[in-house]
């Protein structure tokens, strides 16, 4: 790890703003997760609405509208709202970490760097702390992207959405549907004017 005196010297020269808020471009980013059944299918699907910023003291909030899954067939869309993610009650799921505002800073040309990141996803109720590595690129001056070097598994189990994904078995009349979900995104930040 870079020592504070290595990092704000960095800083100097760096040519991205540690010290000014970023927001989520959804139309440049995209979470996707896919979804195996009868132990042989593999499915992607993916979310068409959230929102997010990280802030100038490193706060990472990304929210995803989860009546927005995307799963290419609408009936099946519906189930998802109401048997997995309770969108009635819980319309929403959040991702919530932390990035150091000094490695924003640190960052140089288009370099991509790995970050280790320490997140709380929270969906249907419960809350479940992800451990997990990121890439961070910067695009230029005012955008960052950053992406997950390896997918995230996601348990049914730790969820609470088993008897969910039970439900979602028992109506589509499958052998099975897996209870761990891998999760990709690639998210796209970009700089707020400062005043």
């Amino acid at each position: 790890m870079l020592t504070k005196v290595l990092i704000g010297s960095l800083l100097s020269l760096a040519g991205l703003n540690a010290h000014a808020g970023w927001t989520v471009d959804p139309q440049q980013s995209e979470i996707n997760f896919i979804s195996v059944k009868n132990d042989a299918v593999g499915e992607t699907h993916h979310f068409k609405t959230f929102s997010g910023d990280l802030t100038d003291a490193g706060k990472l909030s990304i929210t995803i509208d989860l009546n927005s899954v995307d799963t290419g067939i609408e009936i099946r869309d519906q189930r998802l709202k109401e048997y997995l993610f309770d969108t009635e009650q819980f319309p929403a799921a959040t991702l919530n970490a932390e990035i150091e505002p000094a490695f924003i800073g640190s960052l140089e040309g288009t370099n991509p760097v790995k970050y280790p990141l320490q997140a709380t996803l929270s969906i249907a109720g419960n809350s479940v702390l992800l451990n997990t590595e990121v890439t961070v690129q910067p695009i230029s001056t005012q955008t960052l992207r950053v992406t997950n070097s390896k997918p995230i598994l996601l348990s049914a189990k730790a969820l609470g959405v088993v008897e969910g994904v039970n439900k979602l078995r028992e109506i589509a009349g499958l052998k099975s549907i897996d209870y761990v979900v891998p999760v990709t995104f690639d998210i796209s930040l970009q700089q707020e004017k400062s005043e």
